[in-house]
């Protein structure tokens, strides 16, 4: 049974939550404190799946409650469930708390996002690999990009569409974004997957809020010139894949879905090429680590299931070509002109026939794809 813990110090609050989730006594485990020093208490003394916190308390507020939560118990998730609206909420916690619910938090979102998060264990089974994913404030931008970014916004007259045009093409910045947009602290009706259409939601104050004054898109500073020349791979790496991928559906909204899929469909290994590495982090599936990051992250959960089963779709119960198969003939395609790091270089540009006939994928249409993607490399649409 998954077990939960409530923070609050409104005692009319936490009745209403126990009054609320009552239904689910039987599938979580609910405990509820009253304070910041007593949620601490508690979480030293058992394990708990996930932490929901308010922020404004006395003595022990809840941005950092769930500092200390994620120095001392990173394989728990953090969710700030608060009334405070103001901006700097989410400037605050951004880079602590793996989701946002604004208070009054309607039944049903409020049980979605808890059960969600315990679901998320499914995809990652190993504590340890939870722990590493959970530990993950932000992930490295490299210097390039966050240059050019940094040059974008200090134009008095620079338009959303130069800056999404910036953040697109960098990993870091494209899962950190929609992580934002995503949250329930804007109350959007749906979720977004399209960068330019949560740059445009933010505005240009809160992109440089976030990418100057909260560092929240910083740059990755390492002396090794073979780390920093494999982290700019994948990111050409990862944009190729994701104008493939992009290509191969003709409706907006799933074809900019497939970008963002394969945008970041390797953001397990962003994880493991800047986070030092153990033994136990060498056994972890890459893309079932990246995948449960961007569960916690409250990323769409297309994209995270597309990340999740990108190199084994197969393995996945669908009927229909949809964003894995896309972003797996994608990255197979795209590693054929710019290598992936961490992807065993022979099976680059190699596709199953008998896999492509399953999903209804032609000869003359997958080569194409491949004439597209050869044509993109060459023109750098990376």
């Amino acid at each position: 049974m998954k077990s939960v813990l409530f923070v609050d110090d409104e005692p009319n609050v936490l009745s209403g939550l126990r009054d609320l989730l009552r239904p689910h006594r039987r599938e979580w485990e609910m405990e509820f404190v009253s304070s910041g020093e007593e949620a601490l208490a508690r979480l030293s003394a058992r394990p708990f799946d996930v932490v929901v916190s308010d922020m404004r308390m006395p003595k022990m507020d809840g941005s950092q409650l769930l500092k200390e939560t994620k120095a001392h118990h990173p394989k728990t998730v953090r969710i700030v469930l608060s009334g405070q609206t103001e901006m700097d909420l989410a400037m605050k916690t951004v880079t602590i708390a793996h989701q946002f619910l604004s208070k009054p938090c309607e039944a049903e979102q409020l049980q979605e996002v808890i059960r969600r998060a315990c679901n998320l264990n499914a995809l990652l089974s190993d504590e340890h690999h939870r722990a590493l994913a959970g530990g993950i404030e932000q992930l490295p931008s490299v210097p390039g990009t966050y240059l050019a970014l940094n040059q974008v916004l200090s134009n008095p007259n620079v338009s959303i569409k130069d800056v999404a045009a910036v953040i697109e093409r960098d990993v870091a910045m494209s899962a950190k974004l929609l992580q934002l947009v995503n949250s329930a602290f804007f109350g959007l009706p749906r979720r977004i997957s399209n960068v330019l259409e949560a740059a445009t939601y933010l505005g240009t104050l809160m992109m440089r809020n976030l990418a100057l004054s909260m560092g929240t898109f910083a740059s990755f500073n390492s002396k090794d010139p073979e780390v920093v020349a494999a982290l700019e791979r994948l990111r050409r790496h990862s944009v190729l894949t994701g104008n493939i991928a992009r290509a191969m559906f003709k409706e907006k909204r799933k074809a900019e879905d497939a970008f963002m899929t394969g945008m970041l469909h390797d953001v397990g290994h962003l994880i493991l090429l800047t986070t030092p590495i153990d033994p136990v982090s060498l056994s972890v599936n890459a893309a079932l680590l990246g995948a449960y990051l961007l569960g916690l992250w409250g990323i769409p959960y297309p994209i995270v299931e597309g990340v999740a089963y990108h190199e084994r779709p197969g393995e996945l119960e669908h009927q229909k070509f949809d964003l894995p198969d896309a972003v797996h003939i994608a990255h197979r395609l795209a590693a054929s002109y710019i290598e992936a790091p961490g992807h065993e270089p022979a099976l680059a540009g190699k596709l199953d026939p008998a896999y492509l006939q399953r999903f209804g994928v032609s000869d003359s249409q997958l080569s194409d794809w491949r004439d597209l993607a050869q044509k993109m490399a060459r023109d750098g649409s990376s």
